[in-house]
């Protein structure tokens, strides 16, 4: 059984129904309702801009604002693993009718940290973008890992 992060970090909305069945924290869709992008990330740093570049063409036909977000949402969450995790890194983008779910799992059990960075500080602010930018985001660990991920609701051009 998956054991799940409890501190899962939700923006207050107005309607706390999720439409869509729940496995451990994060949204899941039926097959028939998504349209889903799979990328084993590579271990540099310019696999953020591949997974950019996944995410961007998962999105095709959404509106220019939630693209913006879901982009920069999974960048800072692959670039999190990336920095702080074990390989092997898998992103999954699974974009419905009204929300993007992305996904991030690696070989790490220690789930990301938010912490307050200094002013002069290159670093440190993934996990306070991706909480500001989505409609909320958590941590489910797996046997061998975690998966971190977030929800973005969409709007179409």
């Amino acid at each position: 059984m998956h054991r799940r992060w409890l501190h899962t970090h939700q923006r207050p909305i107005a309607d706390r129904h999720d439409p869509l069945p729940v496995r451990s924290g994060a949204p899941t869709a039926l097959a028939d309702r998504e349209r889903r992008s799979e990328l084993q990330v590579g271990t540099t740093l310019a696999a953020v801009s591949e997974a950019r570049a996944v995410i961007r063409s998962a999105l095709v036909g959404v509106s220019v604002e939630s693209a913006d977000r879901a982009t920069i949402c999974g960048s800072e969450l692959v670039t999190n693993s990336l920095q702080y995790a074990d390989p092997p890194i898998l992103m999954t983008v699974a974009v419905l009718s009204d929300q993007v779910v992305i996904t991030v799992e690696d070989g790490s059990r220690q789930p990301p940290l938010p912490r307050v960075p200094g002013q002069g500080d290159t670093g440190g602010r993934g996990t306070l973008i991706v909480e500001r930018l989505s409609e909320r985001w958590g941590v489910d660990f797996l046997p061998d890992g975690k998966r971190v991920w977030c929800v973005i609701p969409l709007s179409l051009n």
